[in-house]
């Protein structure tokens, strides 16, 4: 059986960014980009608030990994969001993800290329069909790491990846309203 959704957020592997629970502020808004799920790519806004990151989201830059839930009842400008900083070192492993019916496998994964990621249902996931977009790029594959039993063929795998650094250079952008 295949499937076209991710199942399973990214998690944290390897630590970078230090983790801030009082410095960035929720935007306040109430746009898309205004809730998130824990384990979301967020970028900075030029009003010192976080917002989460669409996909292709390598053109607003990516700067920081959600620590919690925010939903709509948390959609007020004085409330700080715990969030932890991303820099070139933190590594997440992310599952893969197919955009056909088609199964994704880890060995459609190469180490050092770079790829978009998929956002659905507040998962984010490596879409290995999507090189457009330069947002993560893959340093290992799960075969190669994993305690558990895992082969290349692996359908919905996963793998390690870091956030681009030119995705982490971007400076903070205006906020979405």
């Amino acid at each position: 059986m295949s499937y076209t959704v991710s199942t399973v957020q990214l998690r944290i592997t390897k630590n970078g960014g230090a983790i801030q629970d009082n410095t960035y502020k929720h935007t306040g808004g109430t746009h898309a980009v205004d809730t998130w799920k824990k384990g979301q790519f967020l970028r900075k806004t030029d009003c010192g608030c976080v917002q989460a990151c669409a996909e292709a989201g390598e053109a607003s830059g990516v700067h920081a990994i959600a620590l919690s839930d925010v939903t709509a009842a948390d959609m007020t400008s004085a409330t700080f969001v715990p969030i932890q900083l991303i820099d070139r070192e933190t590594r997440f492993e992310m599952q893969i993800y197919a955009a056909s019916s088609g199964a994704a496998q880890v060995q459609d994964a190469v180490i050092g290329n770079q790829y978009d990621v998929k956002i659905a249902s507040y998962i984010t996931s490596i879409d290995v069909s999507d090189a457009s977009q330069a947002f993560v790029e893959v340093t290992d594959l799960s075969s190669n790491y994993a305690w558990y039993s895992e082969t290349a063929t692996t359908e919905y795998g996963f793998v390690e990846t870091r956030v681009v650094p030119a995705a982490i250079d971007i400076a903070p952008t205006t906020k979405s309203t």
